[in-house]
């Protein structure tokens, strides 16, 4: 029986190569996995599949409805998906890919600045000293990078040192000086 069952061989792409299957995935899973804990069908927000859609999927299938089940909990009582939902693990990689692209598309040749510009001319046609352009740029870039930390960290203390390798210190230090906080 075993040579019968040999002579066919089934071949499976890897969820990774399957994009256009992981809507239809989510849709059919998430309506599984909200009947089973009896809460209504939950909406799927755009950033929730973009991250989705965006991830390798090395345990495909299984995984996928992994993180299905681990979002459905975690947002039992609202009544959309988002990004937040998801386990930092995709979190983390969906930044991760992001920043990527941004940095391989500013190599690029391009007339625009890349994150942000900042005027090089006063209102009245003097150009600024290259230490105020310096600390602005600087003071922007901070803000930006603990923005995204908190983002990745989950706002825990422990894993955004971790993650960007500052002493817990220094972190609530440029936390404070940028009028951000760890908790709400």
């Amino acid at each position: 029986m075993y040579f019968r069952l040999q002579a066919f061989v089934i071949s499976l792409p890897p969820l990774r190569e399957r994009e256009g299957d992981i809507p239809r995935l989510v849709d059919h899973y998430l309506k599984i996995i909200c009947e089973e804990k009896g809460i209504k069908s939950l909406e799927i927000g755009t950033d929730f599949m973009a991250a989705l859609e965006a991830y390798d999927w090395p345990g495909n299938v299984r995984e996928l409805v992994n993180v299905l089940q681990l979002s459905v909990h975690k947002a039992m009582f609202e009544e959309q998906l988002t990004f937040y939902h998801l386990p930092q693990q995709l979190r983390m990689s969906k930044v991760v890919q992001d920043v990527s692209n941004d940095a391989s598309s500013s190599r690029a040749p391009s007339n625009s600045n890349h994150c942000f510009t900042l005027p090089l001319q006063r209102s009245d046609g003097s150009l600024p000293m290259l230490k105020e352009v310096r600390r602005k740029t600087i003071h922007a870039m901070e803000e930006n990078y603990l923005s995204q930390l908190l983002l990745l960290s989950d706002s825990s203390a422990k894993m955004a040192c971790k993650l960007s390798g500052l002493s817990r210190a220094r972190l609530y230090e440029l936390l404070n000086k940028h009028n951000l906080a760890l908790r709400n």
